[in-house]
């Protein structure tokens, strides 16, 4: 029987790793549960703004699914696709400039 003896030390550093680890799982836990609260919330308050404003004025304060996509790619805007058509008026290059 000659390893008896070394078998204390290994069993406390595995318990101290085992604790580390549980304490670990807990803040991965945790912040996923305040992740989870925090998506809740967001639907919401979502739900209440849909509820309370008309689309137009939602637009207006850029509070549409386009705008929070935009918020979660949190790129400069020059690296934006703009697939969005353009409304204003279809004779935009056409004008001329006139000179007196």
């Amino acid at each position: 029987d000659g390893g008896g003896g070394g078998g204390q030390g290994s069993s406390s550093s595995q318990c101290a790793e085992a604790i580390q680890l549980r304490k670990e799982k807990r803040a991965i836990d945790k912040a996923k549960r305040q992740k989870t609260v925090m998506a809740k919330r967001a639907e919401k308050r979502k739900a209440h703004l849909c509820k309370s404003f008309t689309p137009v004025q939602l637009m207006e304060n850029f509070c549409t699914k386009r705008d929070d996509q935009i918020r979660m790619k949190d790129v400069p805007e020059r690296f934006l696709e703009w697939n969005t058509p353009f409304y204003g008026p279809s004779s935009f290059g056409s004008h001329t400039l006139v000179q007196s």
